[in-house]
């Protein structure tokens, strides 16, 4: 399985998703729920990164290119900050495109050298079984 490029984010956002559930009228006109799984669903990191190189940059725009929103990745132990932000039976994707400051992920030639800024939204998917 792929990897995030070792980069170590400036800030790392975790929002848990929410159980899947259904809901069903009670006798009573009440509405009950019936949870369908004991895991959350729609699980989302927000990565970001302040102050990187611009190789930096060019590895996570590269890594967006090979991977996509299809391709599932595990986190390098530098993303991960021994926090254990994946579940053993779940991998990670992209949610969206990497967002660079001034929008340059594009045209990475024309970019002046220096130090970017980037964030990064992935969703947490299930292993296949």
């Amino acid at each position: 399985m792929a990897t995030f490029p070792a980069i170590t984010p400036s800030t790392r956002t975790r929002t848990p998703g929410e159980y899947p559930q259904t809901a069903h009228a009670a006798a009573n006109g009440r509405e009950i729920r019936i949870r369908h799984s004991s895991r959350t669903a729609g699980d989302r990191l927000r990565l970001g990164f302040d102050n990187i190189t611009q190789a930096q940059l060019v590895s996570i725009s590269d890594h967006w290119a090979a991977h996509g929103r299809r391709v599932r990745f595990a986190l390098s132990s530098e993303v991960d900050g021994g926090l254990s932000l994946t579940p053993t039976s779940c991998s990670w994707r992209y949610a969206g495109p990497p967002q660079a400051s001034e929008d340059t992920l594009a045209n990475l030639s024309g970019h002046a050298a220096g130090f970017h800024s980037v964030s990064v939204e992935l969703a947490l998917v299930p292993l296949p079984v």
